[in-house]
């Protein structure tokens, strides 16, 4: 990965990053499937899943004053976008048994490896764009915090053999907006109460199970209120909050 920041002015500097990778995961696997006395059955679990995946962010951060009041202003934006394609699945009981107490071992009855890959991967693409104010008031002693995040996720198939793509299949987009509000009061230099609220929003995509259907987006809400104290010249250090998290 790679970031860059560069300074406009004394007050505004934009700050980049970009990054990729790709991955190919194996896996081969025996799990203990149950135990009838002191013999023991094991299940046979393979696959094989490859990923490719580019990143990148864009920030621009900078302050104004209106009216002698001062905002700390970022406007940016991240996106990805990643393809994975699996295949070689395989779960079976091995037939042989293992003993617990007289095991031997080398002679579990496990089936080659597949080398076959799914005729499709599953392409996804995100986006996000932040704005966000904070505002600071009373000589310091009050900061104000608003902002909202857009978020855009769309999923499909990119197919490797178009003769086994279906008629109609299944993708999924989803969009939508998230804001978030919060509040610092610091009364003295030792002690500072806050307050925020804010909504979050995850994109499932495919149910893994059954491909054929998309799992709903999770959303969430949150209250915070709390009060943060730096006693005994900075050495003890004391919060009390509550919250409510709701998914």
């Amino acid at each position: 990965s790679l970031t860059v920041q560069r300074y406009l002015t004394n007050r505004w500097r934009v700050r980049h990053s970009l990054g990729g990778g790709e991955a190919e995961h194996r896996a081969r696997t025996l799990y203990l499937g149950g135990v009838a006395g002191d013999q023991v059955t094991r299940t046979q679990y393979d696959s094989n899943d490859r990923f490719a995946n580019v990143t990148g962010t864009l920030d621009v951060i900078g302050e104004v004053y209106t009216g002698g009041i001062r905002h700390q202003l970022m406007v940016g934006a991240d996106w990805s976008g990643t393809r994975a394609r699996n295949g070689g699945f395989q779960m079976r009981s091995l037939t042989n048994r293992i003993s617990l107490g007289a095991p031997v071992y080398g002679h579990a009855d496990v089936t080659p490896a597949s080398d076959e890959w799914s005729p499709f991967a599953t392409d996804t693409r995100r986006l996000g764009v932040n704005v966000q104010d904070q505002v600071t008031l009373l000589d310091g002693a009050l900061h104000l915090l608003a902002g909202v995040r857009y978020n855009s996720y769309v999923a499909d198939k990119h197919w490797y053999d178009t003769s086994a793509r279906p008629e109609s299949e299944l993708s999924v987009e989803e969009r939508a907006f998230s804001p978030r509000f919060g509040l610092v009061y610091q009364p003295a230099e030792w002690l500072s109460t806050y307050a925020s609220y804010a909504e979050s929003y995850l994109v499932n995509g495919f149910d893994w199970l059954e491909p054929t259907k998309t799992v709903p987006a999770t959303t969430g809400t949150q209250y915070e209120v709390g009060t943060k104290a730096n006693l005994l010249g900075g050495r003890l250090g004391l919060t009390v909050a509550a919250y409510q998290l709701t998914k």
